[in-house]
């Protein structure tokens, strides 16, 4: 669906699994393969704790696709949109909504430039054990609470990785 993401990186990206995704930093345009590698990297030297620099990076990768998908025309032309459909049908999860109704929901949306996007993660804490992350289950529900609401999102949004407590 989509023949190239352009954007630029901080930093170099050499995951110890897959090698040198991004070998310098600067403006990239990736193919899918070079992409989904990108958003996968796990294990890349200088990235923060919590899985914080895979969820930057993914973030990077979503803003790239949706500037050109959400300027001008771009939820307007139907073989885009089309392009699209097996795409994120395969991979979107959703509560209760069908396709249809996600893109229906994106058309709504045709007006909101990729500048009007705000990312952020769910609060985590590094997991005690080394495994990944923990949630941060009260913030958590404060961040859902106002994605629900349309209110603006807590503070604990704006900082979703952090050093673990003490024990």
């Amino acid at each position: 669906a989509l023949s190239g993401v352009r954007f630029c990186t901080p930093r170099a990206v050499v995951d110890t699994a897959l090698g040198p995704v991004v070998p310098t930093p600067g403006t990239v345009t990736l193919d899918a393969t070079q992409a989904t590698n990108f958003v996968r990297a796990a294990s890349v030297a200088g990235d923060p704790a919590a899985d914080r620099g895979r969820i930057e990076r993914q973030q990077q990768v979503l803003a790239a696709v949706l500037d050109p998908a959400l300027s001008g025309l771009g939820l307007l032309d139907l073989h885009r949109v089309a392009a699209l459909r097996p795409a994120i049908g395969h991979t979107l999860t959703t509560d209760a909504a069908d396709l249809d109704q996600v893109l229906a929901l994106a058309r709504s949306m045709r007006d909101l430039g990729a500048a009007g996007v705000t990312f952020t993660a769910v609060p985590t804490d590094p997991d005690p054990a080394g495994q990944g992350s923990v949630l941060r289950a009260t913030d958590a529900a404060t961040v859902f609470d106002a994605l629900r609401t349309d209110a603006a999102l807590p503070a604990a949004a704006t900082g979703a990785a952090r050093s673990p407590r003490p024990s």
